[in-house]
């Protein structure tokens, strides 16, 4: 998808997936769209002394980065994530090795990493993470503080952030 056309294919996909939902027999006053808000991630992490933020290829991610950037000045590298070839729906191990390389490469700093529930849970146990999390795909206000203390040893905290 080209830059441009992000937002035009997440609209189409939106709706494609709500129309699925619908087709399963879900009926539509039980369904939401949650807009989690770039600006309320800001607003929580803004005094995080966040050194570095690293996202995917994907314009939601980049997006949801933005107000973070701009708020504190934080360096954006942006990884393009390579599908897993035996399961196309979840990330290669060598993408997620490659942002681990880089979060390695900064001891001692506050990083943060946008990403999806096909990607941060792998992300979190190859940090070594105690606790692994399963993430709603329908929810956007999961905050994951990974602390790592130890070659291959961190400690997990889940938080969530925005209105309920």
């Amino acid at each position: 998808v080209k830059p441009d056309a992000a937002m035009e294919w997440f609209e189409h996909w939106r709706e494609a997936r709500f129309n699925w939902y619908l087709s399963l027999g879900i009926r539509p006053q039980h369904l939401r769209f949650h807009q989690h808000s770039p600006q309320e991630l800001a607003r929580v992490l803004g005094g995080a002394n966040i050194k570095a933020i690293y996202t995917s290829q994907f314009a939601r991610t980049k997006l949801t980065a933005d107000p973070l950037v701009a708020k504190t000045g934080a360096t954006v590298t942006s990884l393009t994530l390579k599908p897993n070839p035996s399961n196309l729906g979840l990330i290669a191990e060598e993408s997620t090795a490659e942002l681990i390389n880089k979060i390695l490469q900064r001891p001692g700093e506050s990083v943060l990493v946008i990403g999806h529930s096909n990607w941060i849970p792998d992300v979190i146990k190859m940090l070594g993470g105690d606790i692994v999390p399963t993430i709603d795909e329908r929810k956007f206000d999961d905050l994951f503080i990974v602390t790592v203390y130890a070659k291959g040893k961190a400690k997990v905290v889940q938080l969530k952030y925005g209105a309920e």
